[in-house]
């Protein structure tokens, strides 16, 4: 009876331990796969849709000021108590793709100021993880490597359930641990001891396969659709509305650093800037292109005491072209180019320290400025095992 309950004990440890050995089986990614593709995504991804929250402190140091808040629908709903797992997860896919927002505008002496509101909506959304075929279906790459490593690891694990040493319970848990997290610091004595040097090799190369197919997955198309309505305060009207297309594909072009192109284009009334008075026959067609660096990335930990590669260092470039369709004065260019860069540092584990500056051709100004972005909340979810 007890040799029974040894080997129910030691087969539910493994079938918890064999993270990888279920991708190609399970309709949904382990918790710590979406928890390592969340983290493998950059600022500028970040911007185009959040997951949980995002405060942003816009501009600081300028005349013209803002303030924004954002939130998918799945984090307004979530109880912060409430434990949502992978499977969960993976069920709340429309309220995770539709991100409502409030940006203040204002200047120093908050005259004028406006209020914008809109929503995002994330219609083509293939760096979403629980989406991925990579860890969805069968992946022979993968899945050949851990044969290899289940021909180190089963016979291990058969000597130690017939001979059952003192410390069985211990190891077969620390091996569970080192299996499903491929982390050398979860490498413990004991397992030092049992384990070749080849078999850990492999798996801490294993590893490095998972982190790459983590970025993969981040790197993937994201478009969202934006409408926006501003309401001016001093004015006590609408003051603009515009319908913008945003999209983000990263590349891997350097060793663990994403190289990401992002587009955003669309049409805009009214003007979107604090202004005194309100102008609704000023339109206007709003295009950039940009190119994001991921300079360098930091291991950042998370709420489960789990560590995982983040960006930490960002480099953007941008090209802007907008084209005034109606509206514009005498005194004013009917099309409008700008070159802007944009510098973000991580400061801890979740705030942006960020410096833009942009170039506008047609008024030849400069601006510069420092923002703030703090992405709030643990993301994706507290995890329901431990």
């Amino acid at each position: 009876m007890k040799n029974k309950l040894v080997i129910l004990s030691l087969g539910v440890v493994l079938f918890l331990s064999t993270t990888t050995r279920l991708y190609g089986q399970q309709k949904a990614p382990e918790d710590s796969t979406i928890k390592k593709v969340q983290a493998a995504k950059s600022l500028t991804g970040w911007d185009i849709l959040s997951n949980l929250y995002q405060l942003s402190l816009n501009d600081v140091t300028a005349t013209s000021k803002s303030v924004s808040f954002k939130s998918t629908i799945f984090g307004l709903i979530k109880n912060n108590n409430q434990k949502v797992n992978a499977v969960d997860y993976q069920h709340y896919s429309i309220e995770r793709y539709l991100q409502p927002y409030l940006n203040f505008d204002y200047k120093n002496n908050f005259n004028p100021s406006n209020l914008s509101l809109g929503i995002t909506w994330s219609f083509i959304n293939a760096n979403d993880v629980t989406r991925s075929k990579v860890f969805n279906s069968y992946n022979k790459d993968l899945s050949d490597r851990q044969a290899e490593i289940d021909a180190f690891v089963d016979p291990i694990i058969t000597k130690l359930t017939n001979n059952q040493p003192p410390n069985f319970q211990t190891i077969i848990k620390h091996l569970a641990t080192f299996e499903k997290s491929m982390d050398s610091s979860d490498l413990t004595d004991d397992l030092k001891k049992i384990l070749p040097q080849e078999a850990i090799t492999k798996i801490e190369a294993m590893k490095n396969k998972f982190d790459d197919a983590n970025r993969n997955v981040a790197n993937r198309f994201n478009v969202t659709f934006t409408p926006e309505i501003s309401y001016a305060f001093n004015r006590s009207g609408v003051q603009g509305a515009s319908f913008l297309l945003n999209a983000i594909k990263g590349f891997t072009i350097f060793a663990k650093l994403s190289t990401q192109f992002t587009l955003k284009t669309g049409y805009v009334l009214g003007d979107d800037t604090v202004i005194k008075a309100i102008d609704m026959n000023k339109h206007l067609f709003e295009n950039q292109l940009s190119l994001n660096q991921v300079i360098a990335n930091k291991m950042i930990k998370g709420s489960d005491g789990k560590s995982n590669l983040s960006p930490c260092v960002e480099l953007a470039i941008n090209y802007g072209y907008n084209y005034l369709t109606s509206g514009y004065t005498a005194g004013q260019q009917r099309d409008e180019s700008s070159l802007g860069a944009k510098f973000g540092i991580l400061v801890g584990s979740s705030s942006w320290v960020v410096l833009p500056v942009t170039y506008n051709y047609a008024t030849k100004k400069t601006v510069t400025s420092i923002s703030l972005k703090v992405n709030l909340g643990d993301p994706p979810f507290k995890s329901s095992t431990k």
